[in-house]
């Protein structure tokens, strides 16, 4: 059989962002930090394969691609991003249907 599917994603990002900034010359030294949890909603679309061994068993192969985007925070100036972007995922194993 094959099997496709997709839908919303969510995904949760906690981060805590610390920086420091050394003077040249003698200036002081510069430094802070930031904490923020923010939500990244993104999409999924898999495709997948089924290959019945009996009537209740199969065995599955598939994969499945993400995307969630970018997560960034700033704190006086200062700025950071992760990059949540795209994946892709493979899948295998034994189904059991009931």
């Amino acid at each position: 059989s094959v099997q496709v599917g997709g839908g919303g994603v969510l995904g949760i990002a906690d981060s805590e962002f610390d920086y420091t900034e050394n003077g040249g010359n003698g200036s002081a030294s510069v430094s802070g930090s930031n904490s923020h949890t923010g939500l990244n909603i993104g999409a999924y679309a898999e495709l997948g394969f089924a290959y019945k061994l009996t009537s209740s068993t199969s065995l599955y192969t598939g994969a499945q691609y993400e995307y969630l985007g970018n997560f960034s925070q700033s704190n006086n100036g200062h700025s950071a991003e992760l990059d949540l972007g795209s994946a892709i995922f493979y899948e295998f194993g034994l189904q059991w249907n009931f």
